[in-house]
């Protein structure tokens, strides 16, 4: 899609919101479960194909990006309204619980873990006792 047809999509949202926003929240329900929908669908598409050796890698930076790429585009969009900012953190718990292997909370544990362990090792000797106690 290009950059003018993203763009006028941009607008097109934020028009729809800013006439739906006085209306009250049973008005804006369709309009956040569309949200919802679409940034579920596209993380579970980043996640679809994984390259074998690198799943957990994979899994982490596709659902950084997901949440960086719609967060921001919510935040121009919807203004940050709170309603819009619970359905993208919504579906992104929904990719996470629902990714295809079967084990993403996992894959994400490992990986943070051994990101702390990164941090604590390249810490001065006399500070790595104070990191692990945190």
């Amino acid at each position: 899609m290009s950059t003018r047809r993203r763009l006028i999509r941009r607008v097109d949202l934020r028009n729809l919101y800013t006439l739906l926003r006085p209306l009250g929240a049973a008005a804006l329900r369709p309009l956040l479960a569309a949200a919802h929908e679409h940034v579920a669908a596209a993380g579970r598409a980043a996640l679809a194909h994984p390259p074998p050796n690198e799943a957990h890698t994979h899994f982490v930076h596709a659902m950084l990006a997901l949440h960086d790429k719609y967060s921001g585009l919510f935040n121009s969009v919807f203004s940050g309204a709170q309603a819009f900012t619970g359905a993208l953190d919504k579906a992104c718990s929904e990719v996470v619980n629902r990714a295809p292997p079967a084990k993403a909370p996992e894959l994400l544990a490992s990986r943070l873990d051994k990101a702390c362990s990164e941090v604590v090792n390249r810490a001065p000797p006399a500070k790595a006792p104070e990191l692990l106690a945190r």
